[in-house]
């Protein structure tokens, strides 16, 4: 249960995407009304929301009162108690109503005690209407166990703002207009509004529509969608004014009979025998980690594409979860693939293939396989996180490298990536790790290893590493010669992570973060890679993040923070993520959560409410916070890093709808054909922790760019790019020299999409 309002935002075509916390109104406590309507005049349609329970029943200690402490298993006879006993247990809560002002960005601003709306009460019924015919909407509220409120709305006299109000004259059976919809077009905007009797809790509204028009002194035009297929239009309408629209006076609507769908940038095909639905197996890793924010079990498919038997066509691999075999998908001419039966991976399906890559391993010319095992369910040291090299033939056949071809790392493993960073001319990996399985926060190893020419691969010694030998929890790297000097540095980006810079001399690494402009980009960063975004001839960075539809918010001043020590002395590190409100750190668990971690934390904290407007520090001290393991995000936007020239980088936010979900891997392409690069993002993270909420607002975004970096939207209706489920991995792909999109879900099948119809 997700203990958050919602705020559906309407894509167009059947989907929504749930934005509330994005848009700041997921938190009004006992709620009942929500109005919108456009209370000054400015265009966009505010939020208002009754709040406040006289008799609140799911108190939690209230609850603990009622089941003895233990609510899903009660032991408590309340057979001697009185009900007025049980009713006067129940405690009192009034709250203030909430009122928030629509920025017109998707996201809003409470501004109830601005407004003169902060008194508490017991309010739930709602309603709205300009009572002094003044062209504003007053809020008229019902209280329990008191007069009703009346908020006379003051913006005819201190906004310079226009209005108009349609009052509908409909059919003898719906004399209302019931259902009719308005659209009204002035100063660029489009406004819609749609009448209904009834809007809010147990409340209705009257028969007319208000728009709010700014500025705007005239209304370009006006349109009505009458019920039954009528229509009727109005232009060059004055504002300020009520105006009387009848249903006699409208005509037939014209239909669109054209043909077919409109066309997309993209379309949704499939090819035959590219079928695979990857089954992610039944883990929690919050049911061993209380406190961590989301499971990182659940991080794979693997997904890799090359020409494995040298046809030059391009064959996938997709990696699986725990007991399931992954695939190798050969492609085959005219346009479909076969599943290649490969023995070598039926002997694996116990593992968990988390990414992949094809190179040349051993320098004969062909495509070998690198396979990273991950997932929390083994501690770190099981076999069953052992990475594999597998070799080529040159058929598209595979084997197991000869032992001692690769070290036995056995770590929960996050990516891998090629490079001849030591300029041999051979290719060595790069091996991301992204966690401690059962120690959250703490950083793991990261591994370079060095290829010898024939297959054989030596991990790099710490040294040469320096600080990325345990950068942190790395979800993601690329490389990219960022000083000029001829051989790959390394991008390395992660949860708790800077986008972090480590500058090759030689195959010694040195970091130069701070340096390049990036010391203070820390986030929850999913994903990393380069492009000429400006067109000027070096490489820019594109970055996939946490997003800021969250309940958490993280600035360089107020940022979230992580405190890592064994805070109960039982040996077991326990993570405490903490966020700023009105500028003090809070943590982010419940008492619930931080009980089932912490040893002793009942006894310090008896009762609910106890624990509640606790700070960190109040808990935990400053003296124990002190010794502890301190991590922290400051932004979790994701973001392009523009490369200035001169070995430094201007951070740019991508638009607002990047943000609604975290970025889990993007592709770069002149997708509209203007010449100036493109973006097209997938993500979700459906693993989230359920106090704070499942991340599934992204059905995919196509991005259009232009000369200045301010991006173009193009929602799924629009573009054709319409992803379903909790997204991980994109790659291009060719087939029957057609450019296609092949996107892979965790726990969902291969989608494809072509350029084009």
């Amino acid at each position: 249960q997700y203990v958050h309002n919602t705020l559906q935002l309407n894509l167009g075509n059947g989907q929504f995407s749930e934005i509330g916390r994005l848009a700041g109104v997921h938190s009004t406590d006992w709620s009942w009304s929500a109005l919108f309507c456009d209370v000054d005049n400015d265009g966009w349609k505010d939020l208002f929301i009754t709040s406040g329970i006289y008799r609140r029943p799911n108190d939690l200690d209230y609850v603990k009162f009622l089941t003895g402490g233990n609510r899903y298993s009660p032991t408590k006879n309340l057979d001697s108690i009185s009900n007025r006993t049980l009713f006067e247990h129940m405690p009192l809560q009034a709250d203030i109503n909430h009122l928030f002002k629509n920025n017109g960005d998707f996201t809003f601003t409470p501004m109830e005690t601005q407004w003169g709306l902060d008194k508490p009460d017991y309010s739930n019924g709602s309603t709205y209407a300009d009572l002094d015919n003044d062209g504003d909407m007053e809020l008229i509220v019902n209280n329990i166990n008191g007069p009703a409120s009346v908020y006379r709305n003051n913006a005819d006299h201190i906004l310079d703002r226009h209005f108009l109000r349609i009052e509908l004259k409909g059919s003898e059976l719906n004399r209302n207009g019931i259902g009719a919809r308005v659209s009204i077009y002035a100063g660029g905007q489009q406004q819609m509004a749609q009448l209904s009797g009834t809007r809010g809790f147990m409340s209705s509204t009257l028969d007319h529509l208000h728009f709010g028009l700014g500025s705007d002194t005239l209304v370009d035009s006006l349109t009505v969608c009458w019920p039954g297929l009528l229509e009727q239009k109005l232009i060059n309408v004055k504002v300020d004014q009520t105006i009387q629209l009848d249903i006699s006076k409208a005509s037939t609507a014209v239909l669109n009979t054209e043909p077919g769908t409109p066309e997309t940038i993209f379309s949704s095909v499939s090819v035959p025998g590219l079928e695979f639905r990857h089954r992610e197996n039944d883990w929690e890793d919050i049911d061993r980690e209380a406190l961590i924010p989301a499971n990182l079990s659940a991080e794979g498919p693997a997904l890799a594409v090359g020409d494995v038997n040298g046809d030059g066509l391009e064959d996938i691999f997709v990696g699986s979860a725990t007991d399931q075999v992954s695939q190798l998908f050969i492609q085959l001419p005219g346009a479909k693939y076969t599943a290649l039966a490969a023995p070598v991976l039926l002997a694996d399906r116990y593992t968990e293939d988390v990414d992949a890559a094809f190179f040349d391993a051993d320098g004969d010319g062909d495509q070998d396989l690198y396979l990273v095992r991950g997932g929390s369910e083994e501690f770190a040291g099981s076999p069953l996180l052992n990475d594999r090299l597998l070799l080529n033939d040159g058929q598209g056949n595979f084997e197991h490298s000869p032992p001692g071809s690769i070290p036995l790392l056995m770590q929960n493993g996050s990516c891998v990536r090629p490079a001849d960073f030591d300029g041999d001319g051979d290719m060595d990996l790069f091996l991301g790790t992204r966690s401690i399985p059962g120690a959250y926060g703490i950083s793991p190893e990261q591994f370079l290893l060095e290829n010898d020419g024939s297959g054989r691969f030596t991990p790099l010694p710490p040294e040469r590493l320096g600080t990325l030998h345990k950068a942190g929890m790395v979800t993601d790297a690329c490389w990219v010669d960022q000083d000029q000097d001829g051989d790959p540095d390394l991008v390395v980006v992660g949860t708790w992570m800077n986008i972090s810079i480590f500058e090759n001399d030689h195959g010694a690494f040195t970091d130069i973060t701070s340096a390049s402009g990036l010391g203070e980009t820390a986030g929850w960063w999913n994903c990393i890679g380069i492009a000429d975004l400006d067109m000027d001839g070096d490489l820019d960075l594109v970055a996939g993040n946490h997003g800021l539809n969250s309940m958490l918010k993280a600035s360089v001043q107020e940022p979230v923070e992580l405190w890592l020590n064994d805070f109960d002395n039982n040996g077991i590190p326990d993570p405490i993520i903490s966020s700023y409100h009105d500028g003090s750190s809070y943590p982010i668990a419940s008492l619930d959560e931080l009980k089932r971690q912490i040893i002793g934390v009942d006894q310090i904290y008896p009762s609910y409410a106890s624990y509640g407007g606790q700070t960190v520090t109040d808990i935990f001290g400053e003296e124990l916070l002190a010794k502890s393991l301190k991590k922290q995000a400051t932004q979790f936007e994701s973001a392009i890093f523009i490369n200035k020239g001169d070995g430094t980088y201007e951070t740019k936010p991508l638009p607002r709808e990047a943000q609604f979900s975290p970025i889990r891997d993007f592709l770069v392409g002149d997708f509209d054909k203007d010449g100036i690069p493109d973006l097209l993002l997938a993500g979700n993270n459906y693993s989230t922790r359920p106090s704070l909420g499942r991340q599934d607002a992204s059905f995919g975004w196509l991005m259009l760019g232009n000369n200045s970096f301010e991006y173009e939207t193009l929602w799924p209706a629009e573009s054709g790019f319409s992803l379903a489920g909790d997204m991980r991995k994109m790659h291009l792909i060719e087939i029957e020299e057609e450019a296609f999109i092949l996107t892979l879900p965790n726990n969902g099948t291969i989608q494809l999409f072509k350029h084009g119809k």
